[in-house]
C-alpha cells in the first residue's frame, strides 16, 4: 500500500518557500542586528524625566523610540517566520524566544515613556501637538493619551513590561502542543491510499463525496485534541487569568472592554453583533435543511458541511491559477498595484506548503520594513 505523509522543512523547493532577505540575509546577520539594539537599549536612560523639557527633547526621544521600535519589529519578525517554519526546530525557537527576551528588555527600558507623556500638563501638551515638527506624530500621541485613564505608574509599567515573557506562556505551550505534539494518524483515501492525518489536509477530507471517509477523519482529527483536553484546558484556563491580571491592573471593567478599547470598540456594538446574529439564524438553519436534503441525508453532522452540493465543481486549483484570479480581481486598482502582487505572490512573499512541524493556519505578517509575508498550508 503507498502512503503519504507529510514531508520535511527540507524537502520543500525553495521556489514555494518565503523568501526572508529583505529582513536579514543571514542568521549571522539577525545577529549583528541583535547586537546593534543591545547595545542601543540603556540610551533610553538619557531620556528619562526630560520629556517636558522642550519639544526638541521631545520629539528626539520619540524619534529615537520609533526607530529602535523599528529594528526590534524586524528582528522579531524574522526570528518568528523561522520559528513558524518548522516548530520542532529548536535553533529557531530559540531565536524567536531570545527575540521576545530582547524586546521586554526593551520594553522595561521604555516603560517611563507612556505615563511621562501622559503627566505633562495639558497646556504644554496641546503647544506640542501644535508644534509642526510633531504633525506626523500627532495620530500616535492621541493614542497614547486616550490610554491615560488606564495607565499606571512608571514603577508598575516597568513591573508589567518585566511580565510580557510570563504572560506568552499559555499561547506558547498550546501552540508547541497544537504544531508538534500531536498526533492525528492516517486514513485510507477512496483509492485505499494512506494518506497522514494533518491540519493540512483535514479540510479536504471533509470536502470528500464518501461519508464514511468524512466521518472518520472527523473524529479521528479531534480525537487527538480530546486526549490533551485537560492540558488545552488548563492552558485556557490560564490564558483567561492573563487576560483577566491586564485588564484589572489597568483599570477596565473586565477582559472585553480591555481588549475592544483600542480599536475605540463600544461594548454595545459587541453586544448587538451578538443579538442580531442570534435574532436572525434562521436563513442558516433553512441552508441547513437544504443542503441536507441535496444531499439525501437523514441527519446532517458537522462533517457534512464542507462537502460540495454541486459534484462536477473542481475545487483543487494550482497555486499560480490562484493567484492569477486574485490578481484579476484586483485589476481595478491598477496596473502598478497588479505587478507588485503579482510579483510578490509568485516570488518571495509566500510560504505555500505544509510541511512537518509547520506553524498551523494562515497568516499574513511583517514588520514596518519588510514585504507583507503570508502563511499558509496548502497540502503538497
Amino acid at each position: 500500500m503507498t502512503q503519504r505523509t507529510i514531508p520535511a522543512r527540507k524537502d520543500i523547493p525553495d521556489e514555494h518557500k518565503w523568501d526572508l532577505e529583505p529582513l536579514f540575509r543571514s542568521d549571522e546577520d539577525w545577529e549583528k542586528g541583535v547586537a546593534e539594539v543591545e547595545s542601543r537599549i540603556d540610551l533610553y536612560a538619557d531620556y528619562k524625566g526630560r520629556l517636558k523639557d522642550s519639544v526638541e527633547v521631545f520629539k528626539e526621544a520619540i524619534d529615537f523610540h520609533l526607530s529602535l521600535t523599528r529594528k526590534m519589529e524586524r528582528i522579531y519578525t524574522y526570528a518568528h517566520l523561522k520559528s513558524d517554519e518548522d516548530k520542532s526546530n529548536q535553533f529557531y525557537l530559540g531565536l524567536h524566544q531570545r527575540a521576545v527576551s530582547l524586546n521586554t528588555r526593551a520594553s522595561e527600558s521604555a516603560s517611563f515613556i507612556t505615563p511621562e507623556i501622559q503627566s505633562i500638563p495639558d497646556d504644554q501638551m496641546n503647544s506640542f501637538l501644535a508644534d509642526d515638527s510633531l504633525a506626523e506624530y500627532k495620530f500616535f500621541l492621541e493614542k497614547i493619551l486616550r490610554y491615560k485613564p488606564h495607565t499606571r505608574s512608571q514603577t508598575i509599567e516597568h513591573v508589567l513590561a518585566m511580565s510580557r515573557e510570563l504572560a506568552n506562556a499559555p499561547a506558547q505551550v498550546f501552540g508547541q502542543l497544537d504544531n508538534v505534539d500531536l498526533n492525528f494518524g492516517s486514513l485510507e483515501d477512496e483509492n485505499g491510499k494512506k494518506i497522514e492525518l494533518s491540519h493540512g489536509n483535514f479540510s479536504t477530507f471533509l470536502i470528500s463525496p464518501n461519508r464514511d471517509l468524512r466521518r472518520k477523519s472527523f473524529f479521528q482529527y479531534y480525537q487527538a485534541y480530546e486526549n490533551h483536553k485537560h492540558t488545552l484546558a488548563a492552558t485556557l484556563l490560564h490564558a483567561i487569568k492573563k487576560d483577566l491580571f491586564f485588564s484589572r491592573v489597568r483599570h477596565f471593567d473586565n477582559c472585553r472592554a480591555s481588549a475592544l478599547f483600542a480599536d475605540r470598540i463600544p461594548e454595545s456594538v459587541y453586544d448587538n453583533l451578538i443579538e442580531t446574529v442570534n435574532s436572525n439564524l434562521a436563513p442558516l438553519f433553512k441552508y441547513l435543511n437544504f443542503r441536507k436534503q441535496a444531499l439525501a441525508l437523514s441527519d446532517l453532522h458537522f462533517y457534512d458541511t464542507y462537502v460540495p452540493i454541486v459534484t462536477d465543481v473542481t475545487f483543487d486549483t494550482p497555486y499560480e491559477a490562484a493567484v492569477d484570479m486574485s490578481v484579476q480581481a484586483m485589476r481595478p486598482l491598477g496596473d502598478e498595484y497588479l505587478k507588485i502582487l503579482e510579483e510578490g505572490l509568485l516570488g518571495g512573499w509566500v510560504d505555500r506548503y505544509e510541511n512537518r512541524g509547520k506553524r498551523s493556519g494562515a497568516y499574513s505578517a511583517g514588520s514596518y520594513d519588510s514585504p507583507p509575508y503570508l502563511l499558509l498550508m496548502r497540502t503538497c
